[in-house]
């Protein structure tokens, strides 16, 4: 089986999330507050915030094949755990696990895949677009199944739907046994001897060079779609505007299904529109749809809002990830990977816990208001940032990338 091919079996089973339509009720049916619902996420940006550039050295150190199959274990023990234990206890050791797998797999499947697609000589913008297209495919299959298992059996059915997940993570991992290290010796011989500290440095050092790198650490501080935000507060306002069940299914389905279909075809909007212009339209859109489904009184706008924003989240980040690894050295790929998403989680744990506060001060629906003003805002100031350094260009050749001799190595 080729790598690519691996990729895209694996792209669809990690999709698998069966119990997506039905967590917030799962929990909040066994008495855990909405608001520790919302703060439990905080543990996970905080553990990968803290995990992402260790795990990132890590892989570059010990191979990404090692990596991924770590963080596909790591995952599946988050879902058993909150199954054995469906408390406020067991939500914050579920999401913390799962943040721990995160950085685990954070920058390891780019820097893999971008691997495999160059020795295979295959386009990686393409690949990674259908490799994350195929994960929307396997949400869309798994959280309509969902769905109708909660509309026929309701939140009982939750821990079954948690094992299945739990199942095809792990499928995941021993599928990743089947990768070759695609690294040369010469590129492993640069990270040996080498501690992290240095390593880390050398990483910072390659984004200070890079204008784009630069502008972009400040960008994925200003962009957090709060996907999984969104899936924990949807529920409880769907219940408030009397939604019928089959659509707490559905709807994500849906908009799973229309960001499947605009992912494959970014390269169509690449062409057409610059980077800037596309981080900015996309954040306006989901901001857009925060306040929609927040304040609305319609059971259908409430449904359609879910909808348009699962269409639109992450459907630029193919593109994202082709210009940051044009620029990123084969040798630190990883490292520099990680650090960039580290200051997404930053910004991602900090949200987390103003918008637990909101809730617990006010309610569910003001926090989605508060994360639709974070990301309009958001959106202003990334456009700014990456048009006054000169970025809104398009990728016509492939640009400069930092070398050993230009980046010391040690």
């Amino acid at each position: 089986m080729k790598n690519t091919t691996r990729f895209y079996l694996i792209g669809f089973l990690r999709g698998l999330y069966f119990y997506l339509p039905l967590f917030t009720v799962f929990l909040t049916g066994h008495d855990v507050g909405m608001e520790i619902v919302v703060f439990s996420q905080f543990f996970y940006s905080f553990v990968q915030f803290i995990a992402e550039v260790p795990t990132g050295v890590l892989a570059d150190k010990l191979g990404q094949r090692a990596s991924m199959i770590v963080g596909y274990f790591i995952e599946a023990l988050g879902l058993v755990t909150v199954v054995l234990f469906p408390t406020a206890i067991g939500a914050c050791l579920c999401y913390a696990i799962g943040g721990l797998a995160a950085a685990f797999l954070s920058g390891s499947e780019e820097a893999l895949l971008f691997e495999s697609a160059k020795k295979e000589k295959a386009d990686y913008g393409a690949a990674y677009g259908k490799f994350l297209s195929n994960a929307t495919i396997g949400m869309i299959v798994a959280t309509g199944l969902g769905g109708f298992a909660y509309a026929a059996w309701g939140a009982e059915i939750a821990p079954a739907l948690l094992w299945a997940t739990a199942i095809a993570l792990m499928i995941c991992a021993f599928l990743s046994f089947g990768f070759p290290e695609l690294r040369s010796a010469a590129d492993v011989q640069k990270q040996k001897g080498s501690g992290m500290w240095k390593s880390v440095t050398q990483g910072y050092e390659a984004i200070k060079k890079e204008d784009f790198l630069r502008n972009m650490t400040i960008v994925m501080l200003l962009i957090v779609p709060g996907e999984y935000f969104l899936y924990n507060i949807y529920q409880p306002l769907f219940e408030g505007v009397h939604v019928e069940p089959i659509w707490f299914g559905l709807s994500i389905s849906l908009g799973l299904a229309f960001n499947a279909f605009v992912m494959r075809y970014m390269s169509w909007f690449e062409r057409r529109f610059t980077l800037p212009t596309l981080i900015f339209a996309v954040s306006v859109i989901i901001g857009m749809g925060y306040f929609l489904v927040s304040l609305t009184s319609s059971p259908w706008v409430a449904v359609t809002s879910v909808i348009m924003m699962l269409g639109f989240v992450e459907v630029h980040r193919p593109i994202i990830s082709d210009y940051l690894n044009e620029r990123i050295a084969s040798h630190q790929r990883t490292t520099v990977l990680s650090l960039l998403s580290f200051t997404n989680r930053v910004a991602s744990a900090a949200l987390r816990i103003v918008l637990a506060l909101t809730v617990a001060g006010y309610s569910v629906a003001a926090s989605g208001v508060v994360h639709g003003v974070y990301l309009m805002g958001g959106a202003i100031i990334s456009y700014w940032l990456l048009a006054k350094c000169g970025c809104a260009h398009r990728i016509k050749h492939p640009p400069k990338i930092h070398t050993p001799s230009s980046v010391a190595v040690g």
